[in-house]
């Protein structure tokens, strides 16, 4: 006669079915994938070819790596993408310095707006009552406000540096949290 295990053998523990291969889980991969784009803005900074806004940067390193897990990084998404394309239009002359302000407004009230639609439909990109935008938004004037009085901190933040330091910073605490199994998924 064939004998069979008791059940509870059988069946893995919720504690070993909950937990994923730490190099395939999706936290994980974000913090590598932030680390990496961390290392090509590091590698642009020192090799001078190209000048891209740091805004710009951070907003397009945050959507990419948003893309691999869809419960973090929207808010600096929607923050920092709208702010980085407005950095690039004055730049580049499209927007007259009188008007320069009207348009950062309307950059932050887009990426609100986006924040307050997803949280509105309940799409799980955005808890209800998030600090982040706020957050946000006050390091954001905050730092621009430091950099003019420091003019070594206002090349650092006008330079690719910005993006190698909030984008590696981010990756480095994303994989330090998966590693060690805190946080949400």
């Amino acid at each position: 006669m064939q004998s069979f295990p008791p059940p509870q053998q059988a069946l893995p523990t919720t504690a070993q079915s909950a937990r994923m291969p730490l190099a395939t889980s999706a936290p994980f991969l974000q913090g590598l994938m932030l680390c990496f784009l961390a290392l090509v803005c590091a590698g642009l900074q020192f090799s001078g070819v190209v000048n891209i806004d740091p805004f710009l940067a951070i907003g397009l390193g945050c959507l990419l790596a948003f893309f691999i897990n869809t419960r973090r990084l929207f808010i600096p998404t929607a923050i920092f993408l709208p702010l980085g394309i407005v950095n690039l239009l004055a730049n580049a002359g499209a927007i007259n310095g009188n008007h320069s302000v009207a348009y950062y407004f309307i950059a932050l009230a887009l990426g609100l707006l986006a924040i307050a639609f997803v949280v509105r439909r309940g799409l799980g990109w955005a808890p209800p009552g998030a600090m982040a935008p706020g957050v946000l938004i006050f390091l954001f004037g905050a730092s621009l406000l430091a950099a003019a009085e420091n003019s070594a901190l206002g090349d650092m933040l006008h330079s690719v540096w910005a993006p190698v330091g909030f984008l590696g910073g981010l990756g480095l605490f994303y994989l330090a949290r998966s590693a060690f199994g805190g946080g949400r998924p």
